[in-house]
Order: structure tokens, then C-alpha cells, then sequence
């Protein structure tokens, strides 16, 4: 009996227990529910401050890879420049070979042998008349300034003659002038040789041409004349024989060929010069009628030197 009681005491006392715990259970799933939360909030505000830690960790980084980046792209356009700019750099190139060629050009004007050369052109013009004048620039200063003062000469005559050309010309309506041009010139180390070409037209039966040959010593500066070739009135005779033999057999008949191939200086002044030769000139009515035309007749240095 006792003995029940124990057992029945002790079994009381473990179904008190167990209700107690039973009872508390539901406090403990609260507590664990509510730590549980707590711990998920915790966790997951260690996640959103990792996060923002690792965005904002980031953001740097992209920044400074913005940065480079930007750098990048500012070098590349420095590097590259745009179309506008290349075009211009390009047209600036062709400028650059154009000015490149120009020098050139100019060196090449500054050789005495050199046979190029610019024209340079002075002209007038009214109603009726015109006139102009045309003559070579090498480049080489002395020859150019004597040149220039050659065809200036023609261009003042031209000139001089103009308000009266211009009243005959109006009065018969008829465009005319006068006009000075020239020949290939020969240009060698030593002078330079150019025959100049005038022509008059005033509205008669033809137009008139003149020939107005120019020599010009580079070294010694002066204008070359038959004296600087021939070396006494001897040889100048030999040389007036020489020419007559070349043109005797010219076509007709020479009624002044004797006449102008005496031994005077002044019948052998009218010439122009190649690398090798003198080319003497003869101009309209100078050895026949102006039918007959104008003559050259070449003596080699050669020859020249045999007389």
C-alpha cells in the first residue's frame, strides 16, 4: 500500500512536471520564433551592410574605371582627331608638298643653267588699243633686273604712242595695240639669250613684226654685244665673208645682202646666242623686200673661232 502510494505519488508528480514543461513549450517557441527572427533581421541587415559595403566598395572602383575610362577616350580623340581636323591636316600636307615644290621650283631658278622660268606680264587697255609686254624671271637677280628694264623700254614706246592709236583706231572701229613676247631663251653658266617678238596692228594691210634680240652676261653683268665674240675688225671681215656664203643661195635674189655683211660692228649686233653657236638675225627690208621675209643665219663657235 505504501509502496502504491510512492509509485502513485512519484507518477503525480512526473505528469506535474511534464505539464509544466508543456506549459512553457509554448513560451519557448516564442522566445526561439522571436530569436529566430531576431537572427534573420540581423542577418539579413549584415547582408544589406555587407551589400551596401560591397557597392560602395564598387562604386570606386567603376568610378575609377569611369575615370580611366574617360582618360582613355580623351587620349583616342587626342590620338584620332576628328574629320574637320583631318581634312585640314591633310589639306595642310598638300599645302606643305605645294610650298616643298615651290622651294624647288625656286632653287631651280637660282641655277644659271637652269632653263625654267615664270612670266611676268605688264599691260594697258582702253576702248580700241592695247598693249602689253611679256619677258622671262630666272631667278637670277642682275639678268632679271636687265631683262625687266628691256621689256619696260618697248612697253614706254607702246605707251607713248597710246591716246593716239586709241583716236585713229575709234575712228575707224578697229581693235589694235601693240605687243611685246619672246622666244624660248637659251640660259647657260655663262648668259642668258632670249629674242623678243613685237608686233604692231593698227588695222593696215598686215600686222608688222620686229625682232629685238637680248644678251646678257651672268658673270661680267652686262649686256653681251658681237665685240665680246669677234676680236678684231680682221676677223670680223672673215666673219661678214662667212655669213655672205651661208645666205648667197637663199632662195631669191639678195639685193642688201652685200650691204649688210660689210665689216661694221654695227651689222653683226643683232644676234642671239645657242649652247654651241651665234644665230644672226635680219629683219624685214634689211636684205630684200618685206615679201622676202626675215633671215637667221647660224656660225658655230667653231666656225668663229677658225676666222
Amino acid at each position: 500500500m505504501q509502496k502504491k502510494c510512492i509509485i502513485l505519488g512519484l507518477a503525480i508528480l512526473i505528469l506535474g512536471l511534464v505539464g509544466c514543461s508543456s506549459n512553457n513549450n509554448p513560451t519557448s517557441k516564442e522566445t526561439q520564433e522571436a530569436a529566430a527572427d531576431d537572427s534573420r533581421e540581423t542577418v539579413t541587415e549584415k547582408e544589406e551592410i555587407s551589400d551596401d559595403a560591397d557597392q560602395k566598395a564598387e562604386e570606386p572602383e567603376r568610378n575609377k574605371a569611369d575615370v580611366k575610362s574617360q582618360e582613355a577616350d580623351e587620349e583616342l580623340k587626342e590620338d584620332r582627331p576628328d574629320e574637320n581636323e583631318q581634312e585640314t591636316d591633310i589639306e595642310t600636307g598638300t599645302d606643305e608638298a605645294e610650298i616643298t615644290g615651290e622651294e624647288q621650283d625656286d632653287a631651280a631658278f637660282l641655277s644659271p643653267a637652269s632653263s625654267e622660268y615664270e612670266i611676268e606680264k605688264i599691260e594697258k587697255a582702253g576702248e580700241w588699243t592695247e598693249i602689253s609686254a611679256e619677258y622671262p624671271v630666272f631667278g637670277i637677280k642682275e639678268a632679271d633686273k636687265a631683262i625687266e628694264m628691256e621689256a619696260m623700254k618697248y612697253f614706254e614706246e607702246f605707251e607713248t604712242e597710246f591716246e593716239e592709236n586709241e583716236k585713229e583706231l575709234a575712228e575707224i572701229s578697229y581693235e589694235g595695240g601693240e605687243s611685246l613676247s619672246f622666244e624660248e631663251p637659251t640660259v647657260t653658266d655663262e648668259y642668258v639669250s632670249l629674242m623678243f617678238m613685237q608686233v604692231m596692228d593698227f588695222g593696215g594691210p598686215h600686222p608688222f613684226f620686229y625682232q629685238h634680240p637680248f644678251n646678257y652676261d651672268l658673270k661680267n653683268h652686262k649686256e653681251l654685244t658681237i665685240q665680246d665674240f669677234v676680236k678684231d675688225e680682221s676677223q670680223l671681215s672673215n666673219l661678214g665673208d662667212l655669213i655672205y656664203s651661208k645666205l648667197e643661195n637663199e632662195g631669191p635674189e639678195l639685193d642688201m645682202l652685200e650691204e649688210a655683211t660689210q665689216p661694221e660692228w654695227d651689222n653683226f649686233q643683232r644676234f642671239v646666242l645657242t649652247e654651241d653657236s651665234i644665230i644672226f638675225h635680219y629683219e624685214h627690208y634689211e636684205l630684200g623686200p618685206y615679201a622676202y621675209g626675215v633671215f637667221d643665219v647660224e656660225v658655230t663657235f667653231d666656225e668663229l673661232n677658225e676666222l
